[in-house]
């Protein structure tokens, strides 16, 4: 009876086991990358200002079908991290940036926030934004989406500044 007992212990064990192992399996990060200016005309301690950000391809159906899966499987996708690097000038800092909010809509959707980071370091050649844990597949799975970006300064600007943002989503899906 003991044997039996721990028999079923064991197969019950591995069954969550693998089941943790499949759901694993099913997660993956789809990349993108963009590009927005900083105008030199913005004045420091404005409230939010609006920087215009281009539109993102998000070629979806494609990176889901490389996945092994389809948008109308992929059960939540999230925005696993959303890093700024400044491209030109390349020796320039953060110093002038105070706060930073990004948000992200399609044509179809509602526009929510994505991200942003507040007292940023003045010597940052590098931030990674504070996240949402909203889901965000319905912006995923759209041909495109658009990221606002709204920043406040601490400084004046005397040039352009040119920045990467770089995301990681995490989408969970079913295999086909």
């Amino acid at each position: 009876m003991v044997k039996k007992l721990l028999i079923l212990f064991s197969i019950g064990i591995i069954t969550i086991l693998s089941c943790d192992k499949a759901n694993d399996l099913l997660k993956f990060d789809i990349e993108h990358s963009t590009s927005f200016e900083i105008q030199s005309s913005i004045t420091p301690f404005d409230p939010p200002f609006p920087v215009p950000t281009p539109d993102i391809t998000t070629n979806s159906e494609q990176k889901f079908e490389n996945n092994n899966t389809k948008a109308s499987l992929v059960k939540d996708v999230k925005l696993k991290e959303l890093e700024l690097d400044i491209s030109d000038p390349p020796e320039k800092t953060f110093s002038f940036l105070k706060e930073v909010y990004i948000y992200i809509s399609t044509d179809s959707t509602d526009e929510i926030m994505a991200a942003s980071k507040t007292n940023i370091p003045k010597d940052a050649q590098q931030i990674s934004l504070e996240t949402t844990d909203k889901s965000l597949d319905k912006y995923l799975k759209s041909k495109t989406y658009n990221l606002r970006t709204e920043v406040v300064t601490r400084e004046v600007l005397n040039q352009d500044i040119t920045v990467d943002a770089d995301l990681v989503f995490q989408v969970t899906a079913d295999p086909l």
